[in-house]
């Protein structure tokens, strides 16, 4: 073990002090950086609140998330409590730890909200929020201090890109006629697809020590059936593409067929939340239970169409859905 992972323990042990005293306040917050809370924060902007930034919103999500995934298979370093048995596992992860996804993530994201309240305060309370997240989980003991100082790096220059790169790329794409809008998604996610392949092969020779799956097993039981660690799965990446490009599709379409307001009294915008968080779900859920994940290849390939799917239903087939049933208005 060297040095850097040696005093990063003895962070998380120090931090873990604490514990059990914080561990509820850390999952909320470690919560807050999850799929689980973005899958309905997003949503919300873009159906209730402000349908630019939720697209926005959506595209930091996907790209940054993808991106992580990279990163942490280049790095393919442990966590902590995979390679200490000091080290309490208050959240099962079962990827690779380098570079936090949280931190990451937190910092592109909660920027671009604050880029776009334009309020004085707003940076100062996404810098405070990104900085308790982080925090929550090496408190968790999922995170060294060094996964949470790459996030925040990498994070900070996706932002700039975002900012500086993005308006020149939504320029080139929206006067663009609808077919090679969506041609021009869909390369792009099959050229995204490779770079995850390269990258697989690339380290298809490099073996992780069977230490790290033993001692993740032994210092927390992992649900029924799935293994203590899987750091080379592709399900997240996989997801990432089929949202990308079943959005992009979606946005396209939406624009043309179901052109629709995300104002109107606050009892249609909740509405319109639970209708299209319900649609998201059949999706989701349904098709997760119904579609074969065996072999690998073809379990991907669903995998993909799963996720583009809901990206096709959040930004086309939803807000279809509220025209028809009156709970949205056509945008002026």
């Amino acid at each position: 073990m060297d040095a850097l992972q040696s005093w990063g323990l003895t962070v998380v042990a120090a931090l873990q002090q604490f514990s059990p005293g914080l561990d509820g306040a850390m999952r909320v917050l470690s919560f807050v950086g999850e799929e689980g809370f973005f899958a309905i924060l997003v949503p919300f902007v873009y159906w209730c609140v402000d349908a630019v930034l939720g697209v926005r919103l959506l595209a930091v999500l996907v790209f940054s998330d993808f991106l992580n995934g990279l990163v942490k298979l280049v790095f393919h370093a442990p966590r902590p409590y995979w390679v200490s048995p000091q080290v309490t596992a208050l959240s099962l992860e079962p990827s690779y730890g380098i570079p936090s996804g949280h931190a990451q993530t937190g910092t592109v994201f909660w920027g671009l909200v604050a880029r776009r309240l334009g309020r004085p305060w707003a940076p100062v309370a996404g810098v405070a929020l990104v900085l308790a997240i982080s925090l929550s989980r090496i408190y968790l003991g999922v995170h060294f201090p060094h996964d949470v100082l790459a996030g925040w790096m990498i994070g900070a220059v996706l932002l700039a890109a975002f900012i500086w790169v993005g308006p020149g790329l939504a320029r080139w794409f929206v006067p663009r006629p609808p077919v090679t809008q969506i041609a021009a998604v869909f390369l792009l996610s099959m050229a995204m697809l490779a770079v995850l392949l390269i990258v697989h092969a690339a380290i298809a020779d490099v073996v992780d020590p069977p230490a790290w799956a033993e001692q993740a097993a032994e210092t927390a039981v992992p649900p029924p059936g799935r293994p203590a660690i899987a750091p080379r799965s592709m399900d997240g990446p996989i997801a990432d593409l089929g949202l990308l490009f079943g959005a992009g599709a979606g946005l396209v379409l939406g624009q043309r067929y179901a052109p629709f307001s995300p104002r109107g009294p606050w009892r249609l915008r909740i509405l319109r939340l639970l209708v299209g968080l319900v649609l998201l779900a059949v999706v989701r859920i349904g098709l997760g239970a119904i579609l074969p994940r065996e072999p690998l290849a073809l379990g991907m390939t669903f995998r993909y169409l799963r996720y583009g799917l809901m990206g096709l239903t959040a930004l086309w087939f939803a807000p279809w859905v509220f025209l028809r049933i009156g709970i949205a208005t056509p945008r002026s």
